[in-house]
């Protein structure tokens, strides 16, 4: 509590600090201090009297972007197709981001035991998002496919109005340090005019985050060569006897691979191995030698 100032430090959901301001300290309290008085009323001047915030844009005030008129849904895919070529059928997705005002998030190549396999993220704008789905699953045979939506409607609404209200706060502020008489006042004001502004940085980033989420979706597709060879994407409670005998099939794999690339290092490392335990015994042997001669 700084007293003569007339506001109180209160706990903020956020972690940091918010101030209840009592508007009812009398005016004649305050005066303020010649030495910060006019940088304050540059910063008053600069940022004005604080605005309400925009509601959720729409899909036709976003230039089409696809984001729902009343909801904010994240959307999110994986696919995992056979193909014939995967570097060929892996740039066919690539550009069909790019085509779609989209971009490759990553992508790689390698090879599950001897198939050639490879991985693609992309994002593409969410008005095309099923209709992208429907496309690249023309590349191939789909082995497994898997969508979902996240609602981020209620999170964004939310962190609207704690932006409203920390931008009521910082005003109050600013109202407070035109008329504070001491530098010490002056100082601790300022201290919590940087823990708003602090927040509302934080919250001005999760709501960019919210809407960048929600106008572009992320779509993961797995390719090889060998059904085997793919992963296993879809993760609910029913047993699926085909998804069960591939990951046994890989397993078997793994573990010959492990048991081969173990014969091969044997292999390799025996002639080390039997050339030093050779020296050893020759050396033991010389040594024996020479203590039975003398």
């Amino acid at each position: 509590m700084v007293v003569g100032l007339g506001y109180s430090r209160s706990q903020s959901s956020l972690g940091g600090s918010q101030i209840a301001y009592d508007k009812s300290a009398p005016s004649g309290a305050f005066g303020f201090a010649a030495e910060g008085r006019q940088d304050l009323d540059d910063e008053a001047a600069r940022r004005g009297p604080a605005t309400a915030l925009a509601p959720i844009p729409t899909a036709a005030a976003a230039g089409g972007a696809g984001v729902p008129s009343d909801r904010l849904i994240v959307k999110t895919g994986t696919l995992t197709i056979t193909v014939e070529d995967v570097p060929a059928t892996i740039q066919a997705i690539g550009q069909y981001a790019a085509e779609h005002n989209g971009f490759i998030v990553m992508s790689q190549l390698y090879k599950n035991g001897l198939a050639p396999s490879g991985q693609i993220t992309v994002r593409i704008p969410s008005d095309v998002f099923d209709a992208g789905v429907g496309d690249i699953k023309r590349l191939g045979e789909v082995a497994d496919e898997r969508v979902d939506g996240q609602d981020v409607t209620e999170e964004f609404v939310d962190l609207e109005a704690r932006l409203k209200n920390l931008r009521s706060t910082e005003e109050q502020f600013l109202a407070i340090m035109k008329q504070a008489a001491k530098i010490q006042d002056i100082l601790d004001v300022q201290r919590e005019l940087g823990s708003v502004r602090g927040q509302i940085e934080q919250i001005e980033g999760r709501m960019k985050y919210l809407r960048e989420s929600a106008r572009l979706s992320t779509l993961t597709v797995f390719l090889s060569t060998d059904p085997s060879a793919l992963p296993v994407i879809n993760d609910d409670d029913r047993w699926q006897p085909w998804a069960e005998a591939k990951a046994a099939a890989r397993s078997l794999l793994d573990v010959g691979r492990a048991l081969v690339t173990g014969l091969i290092r044997v292999i390799v490392f025996v002639p080390v191995w039997g050339g030093a335990i050779l020296v050893i015994w020759l050396v033991y042997r010389l040594v024996r030698r020479r203590q039975r001669a003398g």
